[in-house]
């Protein structure tokens, strides 16, 4: 443990301790890392592809395209004039020879108020979407529809072709749509930098000509929050969570077709498996059961730097923390006995099991939070970390602010 001085809202000091790795890291699968080193500016996103490959997309107005095994560049994806702001995968189903198989487009969002559609097996860009009226800052898909939704001044539905099939226009709002989330019955959620969350739903309508159109029609604006909404992410089910938790962040609740979307404030990063909750805010981070609204594990100060992303690997072993101070941690159960790959895999069944290294029945009787081990802390960048994605066999990836994107692999 390291010691460092805290300042209270009071003015007071106080002094709290800050987990420490030492050189031997023998729980660490993470033995090598690769830099791959193209861009030139901040690489803000990561989106995986398939089992090989995945796209990092930069302020240098460049998507990259590479190897997820050897790090090998395979495409660079030129067009966009200004940074990037939004990447999607959409998924296209085919018939080839009464086969049904599977396509995928990579669509590119840029500030330059372009929409690009981008081949993923050669690079090449196959349509420019250039009817925004503003920055393009979010790109959805409803799954198993060719259709997908842009956010900006304005929320547009497209096909897979780059054809606009309707536009909401929002000229007289004083913030742009930054997130989008689409839930059951083909329904849409929009938040902006606004209180309220707005409510869409996409709806088939017959032309003069007997021909089939969709229509996206605001169904209600739903009430208020305190504070303005900076993020939307998928939850829960048929639980209605409105408990103040006991970091002192309020986690508000709707349910729209049996489902909970967390609103998620500013300076909070959330991760979500089915019933349970990681919430990183600050420099530490919580793990919560959402049926209960108990606290189940708890690392108050695990960086030196606010957590801006986390996610989980080596099937739920080990939960990474991704940090503005450069650093990826590694934290795992405090049963030195447990690894990703080692004996006792068979007997966890779920991923939350794994990560605190008990059964079910262990973790809802726990009366204390446990206290997650720190495992490994992989050091490559040298600015805030923005992002990371889970490569799976072949490790994560994760990119910064000092241009780079890393791969992490395991030994």
């Amino acid at each position: 443990m390291s010691r460092r001085r805290l300042t209270d809202n009071r003015g007071r000091q106080q002094i709290d301790c800050l987990p420490e790795i030492e050189d031997d890291q023998p729980r660490n699968p993470f033995t090598e890392l690769r830099l791959l080193s193209f861009h030139t500016d901040i690489v803000r996103l990561l989106t995986i592809i398939d089992e090989r490959r995945f796209a990092s997309a930069s302020d240098d107005n460049l998507a990259v395209i590479w190897d997820a095994k050897t790090g090998r560049r395979l495409n660079v994806l030129r067009g966009h004039t200004r940074p990037i702001k939004c990447m999607l995968l959409l998924r296209q189903r085919q018939q080839y020879q009464n086969e049904e198989e599977a396509a995928s487009l990579l669509l590119t969002g840029s500030s330059d108020r372009t929409i690009l559609v981008w081949d993923v097996n050669d690079g090449q860009c196959l349509h420019s979407i250039s009817d925004h009226c503003g920055t393009v800052k979010c790109l959805v898909s409803i799954k198993g529809e060719n259709i997908f939704f842009s956010g900006g001044q304005d929320l547009c539905l497209w096909n897979e072709k780059g054809e606009l099939l309707d536009k909401v226009s929002r000229s007289t709002e004083h913030s742009d749509i930054h997130s989008l989330l689409p839930v059951k019955n083909k329904r849409l959620v929009a938040a902006s930098n606004r209180s309220s969350l707005v409510v869409y739903s996409i709806e088939s309508q017959r032309t003069a000509h007997d021909q089939e159109k969709l229509k996206i029609s605001e169904i209600k604006k739903l009430s208020p929050h305190r504070e303005a909404i900076r993020c939307l992410m998928v939850c829960l089910r048929r639980h209605h969570l409105t408990e103040q938790l006991s970091f002192g962040v309020h986690l508000p609740s709707l349910i729209q077709d049996s489902s909970i979307m967390l609103k998620i404030m500013k300076g909070l990063a959330i991760l979500t498996l089915p019933r349970y909750i990681f919430a990183s805010i600050g420099l530490g981070f919580y793990l919560y059961d959402a049926m209960s609204d108990k606290c189940l594990a708890r690392v108050p100060n695990a960086h030196h730097g606010k957590i801006i992303n986390s996610l989980l690997l080596c099937e739920g072993y080990i939960m990474a923390t991704c940090s503005e101070d450069g650093s990826v941690r590694l934290w795992g159960s405090p049963n030195p006995r447990l690894v990703c790959d080692g004996s006792q895999m068979k007997q966890f069944t779920l991923q939350i099991e794994r990560f605190l290294g008990l059964s079910s029945s262990e973790i809802h009787s726990l009366s204390t939070p446990l206290i997650p081990a720190l495992i490994g802390e992989c050091v490559a960048h040298s600015g805030a970390i923005n992002m990371a994605v889970n490569l799976g066999r072949e490790g994560f990836a994760s990119c910064a602010s000092d241009g780079l994107v890393v791969l992490w692999k395991i030994d």
